[in-house]
């Protein structure tokens, strides 16, 4: 499923659709806002010692794929 798709007629010529972005990146995005302006969040990850990059990565699209599941019920 995508996010934002969007379809012009006037760039038929240049075969030019723009599908939009996945739903599971764009509700990992929105995931990603939230942990990040989460102190608690930070607090766990240098408690845990894993790079701040690969758990924001990890938790969001974690998040997002619930999200892409519950979305589809």
């Amino acid at each position: 499923m995508k996010a934002f798709p969007s379809y012009n007629d006037a760039d038929k010529q240049y075969n030019y659709i723009n599908k939009g972005m996945d739903l599971r990146d764009y509700f990992a995005a929105k995931a990603m806002q939230a942990l990040i302006a989460d102190p608690k969040f930070r607090e766990m990850v240098s408690v845990k010692e894993i790079p701040l990059k690969d758990a924001l990565a990890l938790h969001s699209y974690n998040i997002a794929d619930a999200m892409v599941e519950k979305s589809k019920a």
